[in-house]
């Protein structure tokens, strides 16, 4: 994911968002949190993915010290569903992302832009 000059707030299906209130949803929202975790997940390399380890320091995907969230999201993907133990670590990791999160939005909203 490129970085992109210093954006405020993007507007997607006719809501402004920023950082914040994205944060703000992760945090009240499980299936936001777990929406955020999957979008993040597709940021991690394949080997990434499949390992459950973070080796890539590429600013985009999980931290070092979530990288057992790419395994919650093959949970997730496999059953549909995450247990009440995987939603709190999900719950607690997620909110953190809502940067990396706001730069997705922006860069899926200037591409249909375009």
């Amino acid at each position: 994911m490129a970085r992109t000059k210093k954006v405020k707030s993007v507007f997607v299906n006719g809501k402004e968002w920023t950082v914040e209130s994205l944060r703000e949803l992760i945090q009240s929202n499980d299936a936001a949190a777990i929406r955020a975790m999957v979008r993040i997940n597709e940021y991690q390399t394949s080997y990434e993915q499949q390992s459950g380890i973070t080796v890539e320091k590429n600013f985009v995907g999980f931290a070092h010290c979530h990288s057992f969230l790419s395994k919650f999201v093959e949970s997730y993907q496999k059953y549909g569903r995450l247990t009440e133990k995987q939603m709190v670590w999900v719950r607690r990791a997620m909110p953190k992302y809502a940067g990396q999160i706001f730069r997705i939005m922006l860069e899926e909203n200037e591409a249909k832009q375009s």
